[in-house]
């Protein structure tokens, strides 16, 4: 034992020079060894103190991994990571929600800043932040200063038109990705595309599952190019342990699972808004009162000047410097406002307009060690929609369809006057201001909103869907709700998910293969309804373009997969953009085209076959040729790198990708997955996952593209959650007090610094020099490595 002691001390003199100061002892359990690096110690990290309750671990696909003393520090460090990783985008995005975009970007954003400005967001969060409650506000005091740090830490990186963050910064954006949920019924005036346009999720018990286990899918979808994009993240802090995704620039996890239950959110359509046509009525003058003149200003005409007064400005770039325009940005008792030239102006009543609890809402869900709790946390309501997927480790599944509407006073079946406006009232256009206290004198709540709990099916899947499809057979009865509440229409996408849970059992690999799901299930309706009507219209076929033929043969032969290596994907999705555009001129909606198309309608039968003409004339004079593989159109890039893909949004496939810009005959996807995890609830969690293209946004870092390789090829990385896994795994640690442990061997490594440190831990087989004579090793050579190198550094050895 004293040879291997010797070889010990001499290898980490080699390592650490010759000011080492080693301390042993041995018990029958374990021996440990302490050494002291004594070399000079500059400053830092001044006024990083956090350090000290904080740890980053990332692993090796630079998931960050956050352990905290206290919130504070939590959302410092997370706040810290974030922006190594995406502090532009994290910049820019609070620039969206202040309304002062424009000035970095153009013109391009001036609406958008416009809209910002009226809808508050900014002053209306620096108003929650004044009463918030401690955790909420600790959250964002903290990810604020934690950005701010790195922005001072690395100023080299940092663009030269960043001016910090605020911690209302935090709540603002919160608040611009809520309100973008909410439907706006004005549609000629600009409003903010939703953060959340489609998502997948499903949640099915330990008998449907053959390894016995519940499982639960989370896969939110986003727009590549959008300000509202998901980031992977382990936060640890007292009672508070969750893995899962957030959206960059926010210090809680959205959706995810802690050591017991996991939840998903995928956005749902709920009439949680509604425009109210501001209408004007004076008070009658007093004829004796000399003040009174006839050419004083009418009712509307003091409201409009009132609501322009309230005008805020807002700043452009423009090759002639920063341009400055006004903006009316008045909120209202019922609301911004907003001007329309058919309505005059029209306030936006949004359901938990004022709320700023969310960030508080969703740590406490994050807590909850069970279901119950878990719903106690639902009930703070201060999330105003989303689909709520659950799954947990005592076997629960639970659905709930989330939202803050206003209970509009509908009224019960027996008894009611027909002609009551809560029966006959059209909502879903603008209404009269009048009609506010009958629409919005309470919310719903939560116990009264559809949900499910462990249905006889064994699951609940929520992918684009109504209430009354999210299992089979549902035990909900649709009368029992207003139809008005919902604006959810079933899609293919999620009867396709339907289709594979509805039978037998599905394993873990079943699960992440559904992800991938390429079968395009809307052509298996339309394409044998083109079919069809090609061989019964002649009177539509016989003068067709000379390349129609050779099109309906290639729908004929395809097998309805969006694989690269299929032409029959390329010409469907060329035929349903061009039957799309025909449609919207004739249908009121995408699915009552589809209705008509399967019901052989002479009218869609029209759209359809012109569709197929259009396709086979682009598909022959943009390539040349009428067979042209959907991997050679269908293309995904990240930086330099571009490579074909699989999956589409025409058709409805589980794996969608799509919203393409089209460049040299290529159609570059900029939608798609955002984030997937498959959890399954043994004794504990155990995950996969996947995170567009990877954590960074670092076009330097090894983590900018590194899961593209896995959404290619269609597979997932393990989830490091356990402690042990995350310290055994970690690439890199930073902090004031770091553990690791090493790969392949029983042990542990902690530094301690007094300035903030990065460390990483190399586990070899090779003693990196050649041993004394008399020593014989029997494990594996651990090699502490941290940054600074000149900083002071205790390390402490247990085996």
């Amino acid at each position: 034992m004293s040879g291997i002691i010797n070889s010990t001390s001499l290898l980490l003199q080699r390592w650490f020079g010759n000011s080492v100061i080693m301390k042993s002892t041995f018990t029958s359990r374990y021996c440990a060894w302490a050494l002291m690096i004594v070399m000079a110690c500059p400053a830092y990290a001044q006024g990083m103190d956090v350090w000290r309750d904080a740890t980053l671990y990332r692993d090796e696909w630079g998931t960050p991994h956050v352990y905290a003393e206290n919130p504070f520090a939590l959302a410092y460090v997370f706040g810290y990571a974030q922006a190594e990783d995406h502090a532009e985008h994290i910049l820019l995005a609070y620039r969206m929600a202040n309304g002062k975009l424009a000035a970095v970007l153009g013109e391009k954003y001036a609406d958008s800043d416009a809209f910002s400005l009226k809808l508050g967001h900014a002053r209306l969060a620096e108003q929650a932040l004044a009463v918030a409650d401690p955790v909420t506000l600790a959250l964002c005091e903290g990810f604020a200063t934690g950005i701010n740090a790195w922005l001072v830490d690395n100023a080299q990186a940092v663009p030269s038109w960043a001016d910090g963050v605020q911690p209302r910064d935090v709540l603002a954006y919160w608040h611009a990705f809520l309100m973008s949920m909410a439907p706006f019924e004005l549609p000629d005036a600009f409003r903010r595309a939703p953060a959340m346009p489609t998502g997948n999720a499903w949640a099915m018990n330990a008998e449907r599952s053959a390894e016995g286990n519940p499982v639960l899918v989370i896969n939110p979808h986003q727009n590549h190019e959008s300000f509202f994009q998901w980031y992977e993240a382990h936060l640890v802090t007292g009672d508070m342990n969750v893995y899962g995704a957030t959206l960059r620039g926010l210090p809680v996890i959205l959706q995810g699972h802690n050591p017991c239950l996991g939840w998903a959110l995928t956005p749902n359509w709920p009439d949680f808004a509604d425009m109210f046509i501001e209408e004007y009525e004076s008070a009658p003058p007093n004829p004796r009162d000399p003040r009174v003149r006839t050419e004083d200003v009418t009712a509307e005409q003091a409201m409009l000047l009132y609501y322009m007064s309230q005008s805020l400005p807002y700043h452009i770039q423009t090759d002639y410097g920063l341009e400055t325009r006004y903006v009316p940005a008045y909120i209202g008792d019922r609301g911004p406002v907003f001007e329309d030239a058919t309505h005059g102006l029209n306030s936006w009543y949004i359901g938990g307009f004022t709320d700023f609890g969310g960030l508080r809402q969703l740590v406490e869900m994050a807590r909850a060690p069970n279901i119950e709790m878990f719903w106690a946390a639902l009930s703070m309501h201060q999330l105003p929609c989303f689909h709520v997927t659950y799954a947990d480790c005592h076997n629960n599944i639970f659905y709930l369809y989330n939202t803050k509407a206003g209970l509009r006073l509908w009224p019960p079946k027996d008894g009611t006057n027909p002609d009551d406006p809560a029966i006959n009232q059209q909502w879903d256009v603008p209404v009269s201001s009048d009609l506010s206290a009958l629409a919005w004198h309470d919310v719903f709540a939560l116990n009264e909103l559809p949900a499910i709990l462990n249905p006889a099916s064994g699951y609940v899947q929520a992918c684009g869907n109504t209430p009354w499809t999210v299992t089979e057979p549902c035990p909900l009865d649709p009368s029992l709700w207003p139809p008005w509440l919902f604006f959810d229409k079933d899609t293919y996408r999620a009867a396709r998910v339907r289709q594979l849970l509805r039978k037998g059992q599905r394993s873990f690999r079943d699960h992440q293969s559904m992800l991938y799901d390429v079968v395009v299930p809307a052509a298996l309706d339309m394409v044998p309804a083109i079919l069809r009507a090609a061989e019964t219209r002649q009177d539509r076929v016989s003068n067709a373009h000379p390349d129609f033929w050779a099109g309906i043969d290639t729908l004929r032969g395809w097998n309805y997969i969006a694989e690269i290596n299929s032409p029959g994907m390329t010409f469907y999705h060329l035929w349903w953009n061009f039957a799309r555009a025909r449609a919207a001129q004739q249908f009121p909606t995408e699915a009552s085209f589809y209705e008509a198309a399967r019901a052989d309608a002479p009218l869609a039968q029209d759209i359809m076959l012109r569709a197929v003409e259009d396709a086979a004339r682009e598909l022959r004079n943009e390539y040349g040729d009428m067979q042209v593989c959907w991997g050679d159109v269908h293309r995904i890039r990240r930086g330099v790198r571009e490579a074909p893909l699989p999956g589409a949004h025409s058709g409805e496939p589980v794996f969608i990708t799509g919203d393409y810009t089209m460049q040299r005959g290529r159609l570059i996807a900029n939608y798609g997955y955002g984030f997937a995890m498959i959890t399954q609830f043994g004794e504990r969690p155990d995950s996969v996952s996947v995170l567009a293209f990877g954590v960074s946004r670092n076009n330097d870092s090894p983590h900018y593209d590194d899961q593209l390789d896995l959404l290619l090829e269609r597979r997932f990385k393990r989830v490091r959650f356990d402690d042990d896994a995350v310290l055994r795994h970690a690439d890199r640690a930073m902090g004031k007090s770091i553990t690791l442990l090493p790969l392949g061997a029983p042990g542990a490594v902690t530094l301690h610094a007094s300035n903030v440190i990065q460390g990483r831990l190399y586990t070899e087989t090779e003693a990196p020099e050649p041993l004394p004579r008399d020593v014989i090793p029997f494990s594996l050579y651990m090699r502490p490595e941290t940054r600074p190198a000149a900083t002071a550094v205790t390390v402490e050895l247990s085996v």
